[in-house]
């Protein structure tokens, strides 16, 4: 099966990235209006949950690229390391940690609210990726991912979770 390769779609992480900004943006510039918008918590815990969702980002991405790059290397589709867990392990971390760091570091619930928007942006994003994998892989790709969730792991697929999964 031959598959076109510059058909891939290269810019759905930039433009994902570009209209979280500008949704995560919109949202911080009307946090002082509303009431009861800013959490009361202490800048110690503040800290702290800033330096965890940025920790966990960053492993998270560099694991999932890591992964990736193996994978693309040996020519396979990736299906190990967070690929076991999730389809979209990068989307999943730039939505879930991104939202939550800039939350908690700006002090400002009403960044929570762009979780619905980015949550419906990601997995448009994701399906549109999803196309082009199932044109490379064939049936491979849903014959792994078929129990998978999207952007969070379903507790369907955690059951065929193996411990081989997390090698690489």
């Amino acid at each position: 099966m031959s598959v076109n390769l510059a058909a891939r779609p290269r810019l759905i992480l930039p433009l994902g990235l570009l209209i979280s900004g500008c949704c995560w943006a919109a949202l911080l510039s009307i946090k002082d209006q509303l009431p009861y918008s800013n959490p009361n918590i202490s800048p110690y815990w503040q800290a702290g949950l800033v330096a965890l969702f940025v920790f966990e980002g960053m492993v998270g991405l560099a694991w999932s690229w890591m992964t990736l790059a193996a994978a693309k290397a040996a020519g396979k589709l990736a299906t190990k390391g967070p690929y076991a867990m999730v389809r979209h392990p990068i989307f999943a971390t730039i939505l879930w940690d991104g939202t939550g760091c800039l939350a908690f570091y700006f002090k400002s619930w009403v960044v929570l609210l762009a979780l619905v928007p980015l949550s419906l942006l990601w997995s448009y994003l994701a399906t549109t990726e999803e196309h082009y994998l199932e044109q490379r892989y064939g049936s491979d790709y849903w014959r792994h991912f078929a129990h998978k969730g999207q952007l969070f792991p379903s507790f369907k697929g955690l059951n065929h979770i193996s411990k081989d999964s997390f090698d690489g």
